[in-house]
């Protein structure tokens, strides 16, 4: 007996979304962290170089400031544009990565209820790359236990 081929709805970018945005929510959080103490990193660096030109007795319209300026701007566009890079990054991955454990967890539920309403006639099956293919194997290997 042929089994009946799953269909996949690519088409539903949350399929439990109180797991999948609380998921991404952490992920773009350790990444606002990550970013911080870099950011903070850089500042504090800038600022030394500050001070000892101070310490140095240069005056404040000398052109080691105004270089200094110039390049602490410049690294400010660079964590900018390196953030919402790597925010997008995060998102996208965080998207595809909780769709590989909330799928599996998703087609588990419907199985069930499939089987409890008697309305599964295959085994389940999850997606080639889907965490937790050993659930999928024992979980057919009970209802086969308990169907003998």
């Amino acid at each position: 007996m042929s089994q009946p081929k799953q269909k996949n709805n690519r088409k539903v970018f949350l399929i439990n979304p109180k797991f999948q945005i609380s998921y991404i929510k952490h992920t773009v959080n350790i990444m606002v962290l990550v970013v911080s103490v870099f950011y903070a990193s850089n500042l504090y660096h800038f600022w030394q170089f500050k001070q000892k030109g101070l310490a140095a007795g240069l005056p404040q319209d000398h052109i080691f400031f105004s270089f200094l300026n110039e390049q602490q701007r410049s690294m400010d566009w660079v964590f900018l544009v390196t953030a919402i890079v790597v925010a997008v990054f995060i998102i996208a991955y965080g998207l595809f990565l909780s769709h590989r454990v909330a799928g599996p967890l998703y087609r588990m539920n419907k199985h069930l209820t499939e089987n409890r309403a008697k309305k599964a006639s295959h085994d389940l099956k999850f997606r080639k790359g889907d965490y937790f293919p050993e659930l999928a194997e024992n979980f057919n290997d009970y209802v086969k236990e308990l169907n003998k």
